[in-house]
């Protein structure tokens, strides 16, 4: 599996395939994509940083000692096969090197497998956001989730 992880300051044609990625991921949940404009914003920003592979984006955010998953998607064909997973375990590693302590996230209570990839990967749920994501059947609640990575001996 070829995994690209790419921070910094991105190209057009990065924020354009995540978001086609991401507009493929959350079609199903009803959930709104983010356009290549927003990609492309998030991305020059210098605490960005992108792992991806065909069919996956993982963008998250690092500064100091916190990390945070902005958005996370998996395209619908290559969902089941290992490539979330995969992408979690680079950026686990990612923030191991930058000597993180925390990784935080929001899941929309619904997404059992994502809630469940997470909890392989020891995060904890700390928190909830009643009607955080809006669908086109209404509200869900997100789980907030966090990651210490003191005293982690999780090596997922």
């Amino acid at each position: 599996m070829n995994v690209t992880v790419r921070p910094g300051p991105k190209s057009l044609h990065q924020a354009d395939f995540c978001a086609e990625i991401h507009a493929a991921a959350f079609a199903g949940a009803g959930i709104r994509a983010w356009s290549a404009g927003e990609f492309s914003e998030l991305l020059d920003r210098p605490f960005s940083l992108l792992i991806s592979a065909p069919g996956g984006i993982l963008l998250a955010g690092i500064i100091d000692e916190d990390a945070e998953i902005l958005t996370f998607a998996v395209h619908p064909s290559k969902q089941k096969q290992g490539l979330g997973a995969a992408l979690l375990k680079v950026l686990m590693d990612h923030c191991r090197c930058r000597k993180v302590t925390k990784c935080i996230l929001e899941v929309a209570n619904n997404n059992y497998a994502a809630v469940k990839m997470y909890e392989r990967f020891s995060f904890k749920q700390i928190g909830v956001r009643k009607n955080y994501f809006q669908t086109g059947r209404g509200f869900v609640s997100a789980l907030v989730m966090e990651k210490s990575f003191l005293n982690d001996s999780d090596l997922a």
